[in-house]
């Protein structure tokens, strides 16, 4: 079990952001896995109303699903329903 699926948030986020700094260095990382930390940060900085900065990783999270998944695929909606809840509360 994971810290956020704990939501021990305040305990997941710097390891999220550790996280993603590694996956945007890594010449490795597929763009799936990019948006899967993108988004993952962007959860967790809606659960904290940092509302600025998840809706910053929500739309590069759907940025990069629009290119790499199908317009109906669920991670592209989950991100794109985080980004629609960041803009409500804006």
């Amino acid at each position: 079990m994971t810290y956020v699926e704990m939501r021990d948030y305040s305990t997941a986020l710097p390891y999220l952001e550790k996280a993603l700094k590694i996956q945007e260095q890594s010449t490795s990382c597929s763009l799936a896995t990019l948006a899967d930390a993108h988004g993952n940060l962007a959860q967790v900085l809606l659960n904290f109303h940092h509302y600025p900065k998840a809706a910053q990783h929500a739309k590069r999270a759907l940025d990069i699903t629009n290119v790499t998944m199908l317009p109906d695929h669920s991670k592209r909606l989950m991100f794109a329903h985080i980004l629609e809840q960041c803009d409500h509360e804006l």
